[in-house]
Protein backbone atom coordinates (compact mmCIF):
# COMPACT_ATOMS: atom_id res chain seq x y z
CA UNK A 1 0.00 0.00 0.00
CA UNK A 2 2.86 2.42 0.78
CA UNK A 3 4.40 1.85 -2.65
CA UNK A 4 1.05 2.58 -4.31
CA UNK A 5 0.74 5.73 -2.22
CA UNK A 6 4.18 6.91 -3.34
CA UNK A 7 3.52 6.14 -7.01
CA UNK A 8 0.65 8.61 -7.28
CA UNK A 9 0.87 11.62 -9.56
CA UNK A 10 3.67 14.15 -8.94
CA UNK A 11 1.06 16.85 -8.31
CA UNK A 12 0.15 14.95 -5.15
CA UNK A 13 3.64 15.36 -3.64
CA UNK A 14 2.44 17.83 -0.95
CA UNK A 15 -0.10 15.22 0.19
CA UNK A 16 2.59 12.54 0.45
CA UNK A 17 4.81 14.87 2.46
CA UNK A 18 1.93 15.78 4.77
CA UNK A 19 1.25 12.09 5.43
CA UNK A 20 4.92 11.49 6.29
CA UNK A 21 4.94 14.52 8.60
CA UNK A 22 1.73 13.40 10.29
CA UNK A 23 3.03 9.87 10.77
CA UNK A 24 6.28 11.11 12.32
CA UNK A 25 4.42 13.54 14.60
CA UNK A 26 1.98 10.82 15.64
CA UNK A 27 4.79 8.45 16.57
CA UNK A 28 6.54 11.17 18.60
CA UNK A 29 3.32 12.07 20.41
CA UNK A 30 2.51 8.43 21.18
CA UNK A 31 6.02 7.83 22.52
CA UNK A 32 5.72 10.88 24.78
CA UNK A 33 2.31 9.68 25.96
CA UNK A 34 3.67 6.14 26.43
CA UNK A 35 0.62 4.86 24.54
CA UNK A 36 1.95 1.40 23.77
CA UNK A 37 -1.32 -0.01 22.48
CA UNK A 38 -1.64 2.61 19.76
CA UNK A 39 2.09 2.53 19.00
CA UNK A 40 1.81 -1.17 18.26
CA UNK A 41 -0.94 -0.37 15.75
CA UNK A 42 1.12 2.38 14.10
CA UNK A 43 4.39 0.38 13.92
CA UNK A 44 3.59 -1.60 10.73
CA UNK A 45 2.59 1.60 8.93
CA UNK A 46 5.74 3.39 10.07
CA UNK A 47 7.96 0.53 8.91
CA UNK A 48 6.14 0.14 5.58
CA UNK A 49 6.29 3.86 4.83
CA UNK A 50 9.96 4.00 5.81
CA UNK A 51 10.85 1.08 3.55
CA UNK A 52 8.80 2.45 0.64
CA UNK A 53 10.20 5.98 0.94
CA UNK A 54 13.82 4.83 1.23
CA UNK A 55 14.67 4.83 -2.52
CA UNK A 56 13.96 8.56 -2.64
CA UNK A 57 17.06 9.20 -0.55
CA UNK A 58 15.86 12.59 0.69
CA UNK A 59 15.52 14.17 4.10
CA UNK A 60 12.11 12.59 4.58
CA UNK A 61 13.69 9.17 4.08
CA UNK A 62 16.25 10.17 6.70
CA UNK A 63 13.56 11.30 9.14
CA UNK A 64 11.48 8.16 8.63
CA UNK A 65 14.52 5.90 9.08
CA UNK A 66 15.50 7.73 12.24
CA UNK A 67 11.97 7.59 13.71
CA UNK A 68 11.67 3.89 12.95
CA UNK A 69 15.11 3.19 14.40
CA UNK A 70 14.30 5.17 17.54
CA UNK A 71 10.94 3.45 17.92
CA UNK A 72 12.51 0.01 17.59
CA UNK A 73 15.34 0.90 19.97
CA UNK A 74 12.89 2.01 22.63
CA UNK A 75 10.07 -0.50 22.14
CA UNK A 76 11.47 -3.29 20.00
CA UNK A 77 14.98 -4.59 19.81
CA UNK A 78 18.33 -3.02 19.07
CA UNK A 79 18.91 -5.70 16.45
CA UNK A 80 15.76 -4.71 14.54
CA UNK A 81 16.60 -1.00 14.89
CA UNK A 82 20.16 -1.28 13.57
CA UNK A 83 19.35 -1.36 9.81
CA UNK A 84 17.13 1.71 10.12
CA UNK A 85 19.67 3.66 12.16
CA UNK A 86 22.43 2.68 9.72
CA UNK A 87 20.28 3.91 6.82
CA UNK A 88 19.65 7.18 8.65
CA UNK A 89 23.37 7.62 9.26
CA UNK A 90 24.24 6.86 5.62
CA UNK A 91 21.56 9.27 4.36
CA UNK A 92 22.74 11.96 6.73
CA UNK A 93 26.29 11.60 5.40
CA UNK A 94 25.13 11.47 1.78
CA UNK A 95 22.84 14.48 2.05
CA UNK A 96 25.40 16.61 3.86
CA UNK A 97 24.77 20.13 5.04
CA UNK A 98 24.40 21.71 1.59
CA UNK A 99 21.31 19.85 0.42
CA UNK A 100 17.91 21.49 0.95
CA UNK A 101 16.20 20.37 4.13
CA UNK A 102 12.51 20.41 4.94
CA UNK A 103 11.47 23.63 6.62
CA UNK A 104 9.92 23.52 10.05
CA UNK A 105 6.25 24.39 10.36
CA UNK A 106 3.86 24.42 13.30
CA UNK A 107 3.01 20.79 12.54
CA UNK A 108 6.60 19.59 12.33
CA UNK A 109 8.98 19.12 9.46
CA UNK A 110 8.01 20.39 6.04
Amino acid sequence: MSRAFLSTRPSEEPVRITVVEALCATVSNLIRARDMATLRLVEPHLRAMTDAWQPRGDHYALILSLKTGMYLTIFGSAEAATPYLERASALDAALGTNSPKPARTRRGLR
